[in-house]
């Protein structure tokens, strides 16, 4: 009888001072994209230029350069880099001023989006999204062109000029 009390006292401390290990694991989030996941407020953290210069006719391009253009306070004013991108349910857009108000103070850019595949479509300008996590998302716009003209001096002739660029856009959600 006294082994079994012994036995029995044993297989008790045995089970009771077993420990059950607790497993983590950091199983990343999936966050795919869609029309759900676009859906809320979203601030712009980042504007940057890529661009070349050419001098018609020729399609050399004589620099190719990227320029981090949202922090340039002439190109976006302190008014305009706290601003909100509201992506709302059924397709509407909302671009508010909010923070420090630029003049007029309001809500600008209202209008229609949609999400085509990769594409971001805000009105009529489509973007390629090139780049989405949960919480943030990046843009690349189409190449645009900028014609210009740089002035002479007496005795020498204005030289038109050719600028490409695109810009790409981080959003990041609020």
């Amino acid at each position: 009888m006294k082994k079994l009390a012994v036995l029995f006292v044993v297989v008790s401390f045995v089970v009771l001072s077993c420990k059950k290990e607790t497993v983590v694991t950091n199983t990343p989030v999936v966050c795919n994209l869609d029309t759900n996941s676009i859906i809320g407020s979203w601030k712009v953290t980042s504007v940057i230029l890529y661009g070349s210069l050419t001098i018609p006719p020729s399609t050399v391009s004589l620099n190719e350069t990227s320029y981090e253009v949202f922090t340039d306070t002439t190109e976006y004013p302190i008014c305009v880099t706290d601003d909100l991108h509201e992506f709302h349910p059924g397709g509407r857009y909302v671009y508010k001023d909010t923070g420090f108000s630029c003049s007029p103070s309001g809500t600008f850019g209202n209008g229609n989006w949609s999400l085509n595949n990769n594409h971001l479509v805000l009105n009529s300008d489509t973007f390629n999204v090139t780049s989405f996590e949960c919480n943030r998302f990046i843009t690349k716009s189409p190449t645009l062109v900028y014609d210009s003209i740089i002035a002479g001096t007496p005795g020498n002739p204005s030289t038109p000029i050719r600028i490409f660029y695109n810009l790409t856009t981080t959003y990041s959600k609020q």
